[in-house]
């Protein structure tokens, strides 16, 4: 791999043509940041300068953490609201 083909920035940038999504709200933009989920290992985000500075994460992965490791692993993110989407309710995150 040459340097040249590394991602030299944190911020990756596509032409107009072309649209990403945000891995957490899923709105289309040209400007995306990458970032590794810092609830499920191993997992490469791309979030929106919004997303990324509220440090949120993907809805699905705070259920999924939460059913697999229990409630106290995303407390934080439920009680802070850091993911987009509707309230989180109880019942999601029981098996």
């Amino acid at each position: 791999m040459t340097n040249t083909s590394r991602l030299e920035s944190t911020q990756l940038t596509i032409s107009k043509s072309e649209v990403m999504r945000c891995t957490v709200c899923n709105k289309p933009k040209h400007q995306l940041r990458p970032r590794k989920s810092k609830l499920v290992l191993g997992i490469q985000l791309f979030l929106c300068d919004e997303c990324f500075a509220g440090k949120k994460e993907p809805r699905w992965a705070i259920i999924l953490v939460a059913r697999s490791q229990g409630h106290d692993a995303v407390s934080e993110w439920i009680k802070s609201n850091r993911y987009v989407g509707d309230p989180i309710l109880l019942e999601e995150l029981v098996d």
